[in-house]
């Protein structure tokens, strides 16, 4: 009786020490999440400001590296910054925000 007393005693240490460690990696993703939004809303806010501030040597590098025409650039640009945004939002943002409700 001894024995199945010891082995439930274990059991409940594994489950214990296992809700620990996953804890501990919910708190890790968590925080590597964080930082991924971090760096990324960095990443847009120069990326918007250069091109707010330099937009005319910017667009002339890209009309001539790409070949398209100056005048589609500025659609291009908004293209890219709007779907940039979405992407941190989706794949950054809303995972930071569910795991910091866990």
């Amino acid at each position: 009786m001894a024995h199945w007393r010891l082995m439930r005693v274990l059991y409940e240490i594994k489950n214990q020490h296992q809700e620990e460690i996953e804890m501990e990696n919910i708190q890790v993703i968590t925080t590597f999440a964080g930082w991924c939004t971090v760096v990324n809303l960095g990443i847009y806010l120069f990326t918007a400001l250069a091109l707010m501030g330099f937009r005319g040597p910017i667009k002339t590098i890209h009309s001539k590296i790409s070949a398209v025409p100056s005048e589609k650039l500025d659609e291009l640009y908004f293209n890219y910054l709007g779907n940039f945004k979405m992407a941190i939002i989706i794949l950054n943002i809303a995972p930071y925000a569910a795991l910091k409700l866990m």
